[in-house]
């Protein structure tokens, strides 16, 4: 019973604003605090030291990132995993647009690729891109490169770093983000290529018109005469494919 009262009084300080409590009850309350972090600290540092044990053990990159999750809080693991099945949905969507598993027919199907493009972009602006080259490197080794490699990052954070570390996507993947943005790229109507169009031929010898209507050597030919009397000709080659002089 005592226990229980006394559990109830010290809930009743925690809750209570500084302003509310008093000298006495403040001191009580900054002890508690100190204790609970200490504690804290305490088991964070047995917990690591058991993780790293464990790390030093491991022979594949799979291993690596489960023994790395255990670094993670089970709030913190639950919450990454839900942005990850988050990522995965919409991954899933473009590939399912690029591999023509949907669509686009009519106006309305143009309209929700419209949509996906545009949560597509607002994914990357928010949270940018997981680079998925990391995964060259064999970065669950114990080699002082591979550390230093895991190390860097890390220490750079974002989506990659959480990449490295547990395995888990919190974005999209680079190979994903390029292969789509390609795939938009491709849709957008292009303009005929040179070679593709009709080639204009010279009025003069009909051999390719470099500009106008006539190629180069007979525009230098009959620019020094009056154009009002130029002849017709399409005789100035030989049989040799020569100019004739």
């Amino acid at each position: 019973m005592l226990n229980k009262e006394l559990a109830e009084k010290v809930a009743l300080e925690d809750a209570l604003p500084e302003e509310a409590l008093s000298e006495e009850q403040r001191k009580r309350k900054k002890q508690r605090e100190a204790k609970r972090s200490e504690r804290q600290r305490k088991g964070t540092a047995k917990r690591e030291k058991a993780v790293d044990a464990e790390l030093a053990k491991v022979s594949s990159r799979d291993e690596f990132w489960k023994v790395q999750q255990a670094r993670l809080t089970s709030a913190q693991l639950a919450a990454m995993l839900v942005r990850e099945k988050q990522v995965l949905a919409l991954s899933a969507t473009l590939r399912a647009y690029m591999n023509g598993t949907l669509e686009v027919l009519d106006a309305e199907d143009a309209q929700w690729l419209a949509e996906t493009t545009d949560e597509f972009q607002s994914e990357l602006e928010t949270n940018g891109f997981v680079t998925t080259e990391v995964l060259l490197v064999k970065f669950w080794k114990h080699t002082p490169f591979e550390k230093s490699f895991f190390n860097q990052v890390v220490e750079n954070g974002g989506p990659t770093a959480d990449f490295i570390r547990f395995g888990i996507y919190t974005a999209l993947s680079s190979a994903l983000t390029y292969e789509f943005e390609q795939w938009l790229e491709g849709r957008k109507p292009r303009k005929p290529s040179p070679s593709k169009i009709e080639t204009q031929r010279c009025s003069q010898c009909g051999g390719v018109a470099s500009s106008g209507t006539e190629c180069l050597l007979c525009t230098a030919i009959f620019s020094r005469q009056d154009l009002t009397r130029r002849p017709e000709r399409t005789d100035i080659y030989n049989d040799q494919g020569r100019f004739r002089e």
